[in-house]
């Protein structure tokens, strides 16, 4: 009987190995790749940080009250240097608090007095191609003897149909993608 029972327990034990193994099989792999790069670019050297982009007085009638109405696009550009050798081309991304009503743009700073209905749209400065909060541009941006200039652009944009006026200030960090 004592026999029995220890074959018993061994056949038990071998079965749930086999199931236990057979649980982890693997379905497909995962090869990473990538860099580690001596340095990277220096942003906008001897310029204030952060960078100062006057979007102006915009009158709350211009938004014609109409969601995703938007204002005039100023320009501003971030200068990159002293790049790498081997780095052509960098991307950027925008990493500020996202409007809870359009993910996509950048949320007004809440202090006394906000504007409401309104945040602001980053675009690729040649093309206005909107860059949505958290993404990487779309656009690369060509890196030339160690330098690079980001033209880019801001623009109000409104999320309601009636905007409220107000201080409509914001600040975001972003981020130098080296692809």
């Amino acid at each position: 009987m004592k026999k029995q029972i220890i074959s018993l327990i061994m056949a038990t034990v071998v079965s749930g190995a086999t199931w236990v193994s057979a649980a982890q099989a693997s379905d497909g792999s995962v090869h990473f790749t990538g860099e580690i790069i001596d340095t990277t670019c220096q942003v906008n050297e001897g310029l204030p940080n952060p960078l100062e982009v006057d979007l102006g007085k915009v009158a709350r009638s211009s938004f014609k009250s109409t969601a995703g109405t938007t204002s005039g696009t100023h320009s501003f550009q971030i200068k990159l240097s002293g790049c790498p050798a081997t780095l052509n081309s960098v991307q950027i991304r925008f990493e500020g608090m996202e409007d809870p009503a359009n993910l996509d743009l950048l949320k007004l700073s809440p202090e006394a007095g906000v504007a409401e209905g309104v945040a602001i749209e980053l675009l690729d400065g040649f093309s206005n191609t909107p860059i949505p909060m958290r993404e990487t541009s779309t656009t690369i941006y060509p890196v030339t003897a160690g330098n690079a200039t980001l033209n880019l652009a801001a623009r109000y944009k409104s999320t309601v149909a009636d905007v409220v006026a107000g201080k409509a200030n914001a600040t975001t960090d972003f981020t130098i993608i080296y692809p």
